[in-house]
């Protein structure tokens, strides 16, 4: 096994989620996010696992809206930044 098959770098994460670098960041600091391991300083990996996890959840709890009748359409029309687009 591969390290790399565990392992997500910033980069991969963006990529993957389709959001940017800096919509990551304020993800991980408002706690939205799964916590990176901090390799060095400015060097930081994901687990797969946890971002595919957060992925998952983030369905189930879309699909318990529409299930329930929630306005949770209405909070996904925002923007990348928090703002209506």
């Amino acid at each position: 096994m591969d390290l790399t098959d565990k392992y997500l770098t910033r980069k991969q994460v963006c990529e993957t989620l389709g959001i940017s670098t800096s919509t990551l960041r304020r993800m991980v600091d408002a706690g939205d996010f799964p916590q990176p391991i901090q390799i060095s300083e400015r060097r930081q990996l994901f687990w797969d696992i946890d971002v595919f996890d957060w992925l998952q959840e983030r369905d189930l709890d879309r699909m318990r809206a529409i299930r329930d009748e929630d306005k949770y359409d209405e909070y996904w029309d925002e923007g990348e930044d928090g703002d209506e687009e």
